[in-house]
């Protein structure tokens, strides 16, 4: 069985895909505070204005976040036959954790401040 080349980049960019969608009910404020879904802390559950604040701010640098990795996972399709498998996994591994960590640390930053 051979593994595809593209394939990493394709699911990271898939999971992009859902990044993006789970981000936009928290930017429109749609979700409630609960115990399943949102930037749930101990914080964030203790005050529906800081829920509804920590969340919008938090969906707005997922989108972000989701965007950048969608638009890398796509030119990462593009050069992936150019720059082998172990760049392809490397790169695409990478520009999938790393924006993904810098944003847990921005919205903690964000609540730190609420």
């Amino acid at each position: 069985m051979r593994f595809s080349i593209r394939l990493i980049p394709i699911i990271i960019a898939c999971a992009s895909l859902v990044i993006i969608a789970v981000s936009i009910p928290l930017i429109l404020d749609k979700i409630k505070p609960n115990q399943l879904y949102g930037f749930r802390t101990p914080k964030t559950l203790s005050s529906e204005e800081i829920w509804y604040k920590a969340n919008k701010y938090s969906g707005m640098v997922l989108l972000i976040t989701g965007i950048f990795t969608l638009i890398s996972m796509l030119v990462i399709l593009i050069i992936a036959e150019k720059i082998g498998m172990g760049y392809t996994i490397g790169f695409s591994m990478i520009l999938f954790v790393v924006p993904l960590s810098i944003c847990v640390m921005i919205c903690f930053n964000y609540l730190g401040k609420l």
